[in-house]
């Protein structure tokens, strides 16, 4: 059975993720889901995971798998702006089982 998880949260605002070798910090992204969740205030995440080595590159996102501590688990789109800037969209970026 998929369990949409309904989040209704503001685009979240550009975070600077990129530290000196052109690559987006995963554990910056990681708390960037975390806070994308709690502003949603639905639920609290029990494990977050993004991908290493992501390159800084505008235009291309990246997925994180997130599960939820109401057993929801899926991922998380995190969008590269560049510039070491990532965003959350919102629900769309959401994609829960």
């Amino acid at each position: 059975m998929k369990r949409t998880l309904l989040l209704t949260l503001p685009v979240v605002a550009a975070l600077s993720l990129s530290g000196c070798t052109g690559t987006i910090d995963h554990k910056k992204a990681e708390d960037l889901v975390r806070k994308a969740v709690a502003n949603a205030g639905k639920t609290t995440v029990t494990s977050v995971k993004c991908p290493s080595g992501v390159k800084d590159k505008k235009g291309q996102s990246f997925d994180c798998t997130v599960a939820l501590g109401d057993g929801t688990k899926g991922a998380i789109t995190e969008h590269i702006l560049g510039g070491g800037k990532v965003e959350i969209n919102g629900p769309s970026d959401f994609k829960m089982q």
